[in-house]
């Protein structure tokens, strides 16, 4: 595995969901606060407001909303609960533009943005101080996702990490060895 990058199976596991959730968790970030029950109601249909609300706790919890389908039964059970709804997302979706329109809607509602070119640069800048601590691409890859979620920036595709995480081991190595050199 090239320096800096993740293996297929780190890949796939960071994803998605961590292979539990706890209860604290769900409560923490699944737990639909007074302010989203009325943003969730505005949408039509049982199967759409369960998967609005999905998609806003997955990105509190995870900075990103992952494939809806692989969202952990015992997510979706706990989100429908509290909204009195079938714990199914069986036909949410259907409309290709529905889940990004929702995406949309719940990044405005929890003050979240996309990437964007400054934002790429800043996290550049601060994974090649991290890299110059340790060069372990799982690690730099969650310290990544933890920086984005404080700084409400949607997780771009890991991809899309892995090669900021590349770009600033190589960095923060030229950084080393200019140290390093004899003056």
């Amino acid at each position: 595995m090239p320096l800096g990058q993740l293996s297929s199976v780190e890949r796939e596991r960071l994803a998605g969901f961590p292979s539990e959730v706890s209860r604290a968790d769900l409560r923490e970030f699944f737990g639909l606060r007074p302010g989203d029950f009325g943003f969730v109601r505005q949408r039509r249909g049982d199967v759409n407001r369960l998967g609005l609300a999905v998609q806003l706790g997955c990105l509190r919890f995870l900075g990103f909303v992952p494939v809806v389908e692989r969202v952990p039964r015992v997510v979706v059970g706990f989100v429908a609960r509290q909204l009195d709804v079938a714990a199914s997302l069986t036909g949410y979706g259907e409309r290709t533009q529905t889940q990004s329109d929702h995406l949309g809607a719940v990044m405005d509602h929890l003050g979240f943005r996309h990437l964007g070119e400054l934002d790429g640069k800043r996290l550049g800048e601060w994974l090649v101080d991290r890299a110059m601590e340790h060069h372990r691409p799982t690690v730099l890859f969650e310290q990544a996702c933890e920086w984005l979620r404080s700084e409400r920036l949607l997780r771009p595709a890991a991809s899309t990490v892995e090669r900021l995480i590349a770009a600033a081991v190589v960095e923060a190595d030229q950084e080393t060895y200019r140290r390093l050199e004899p003056v």
